[in-house]
């Protein structure tokens, strides 16, 4: 299966549909860290409700990649989409809170560089 390629609308387009999932994920990854912080140390073993949740998130980032996107960070609400720009592979990045998709990275770039999405880019879509 190919991946799909999205633009910056396209990508803003699909938050109506991923922005439930979204608030569920951070909502799922805020209480399992409640639960690593009450173990009381790292070593603590954490217990059956840990991976219950842990186990539900999983389920979240499917449905977020098979919408098409990439769950980044689980307690940030941080999801990327594929997109490609200027013929090479990059990322469009959005994070909860955020109006719309206006942020993109490098392929191999970490979510800190992302850069602001320019007005006259130009964004190919379909299939990667």
């Amino acid at each position: 299966m190919r991946d799909r390629l999205f633009t910056p609308r396209t990508a803003t387009d699909a938050l109506d549909a991923l922005r439930p999932a979204v608030r569920e994920m951070r909502r799922l990854a805020r209480a399992m860290n409640r639960m690593r912080a009450a173990a009381g140390s790292p070593e603590e073993p954490v217990r059956r409700p840990y991976f219950r949740l842990l186990l539900r998130l999983d389920g979240v980032r499917d449905a977020i990649r098979d919408a098409g996107a990439v769950a980044r960070d689980p307690s940030g609400g941080t999801i990327d989409f594929p997109a490609r720009l200027g013929g090479r592979r990059v990322w469009l990045c959005w994070r909860a809170g955020e109006p719309e998709v206006g942020w993109w990275r490098e392929e191999d770039a970490p979510p800190a560089r992302r850069r602001r999405v320019a007005s006259d880019a130009s964004w190919e879509s379909g299939e990667a």
